[in-house]
């Protein structure tokens, strides 16, 4: 049986879900700082994620680019066995925050 928040496309509350690094105010507030001339080094320190995803928010065209030509390319990485745990752990955690918000209201 599926649960609630993939039936009914529930959204997590801002901060609980673990796949955002960065909120669109904290990207806006990295472009701001690039084009002041801050080193992408010392953001990417400053907002504690790597150089490369500084890289990308401030050049999309390049991430669209990068993402074009690698279309495909993950397939030889992908292990079915370790993704149905993955998603198995992700979709009990996304129930668990769902459970907890229920019960506090």
């Amino acid at each position: 049986m599926p649960y609630a928040f993939e039936t009914h496309k529930l959204k997590l509350p801002v901060g609980t879900d673990r796949r955002v690094k960065l909120t669109s105010i904290q990207k806006e507030e990295i472009k701001e700082l690039f084009n002041s001339g801050v080193a992408q080094r010392k953001i990417a320190r400053d907002f504690k994620v790597s150089r490369r995803l500084i890289y990308w928010i401030t050049h999309p065209e390049k991430y669209e680019e990068f993402r074009e030509v690698r279309r495909g390319c993950w397939k030889h990485y992908y292990n079915k066995e370790s993704r149905n745990i993955s998603m198995q752990e992700h979709r009990q955690y996304k129930a668990n925050i769902f459970k907890n918000l229920n019960t506090h209201i």
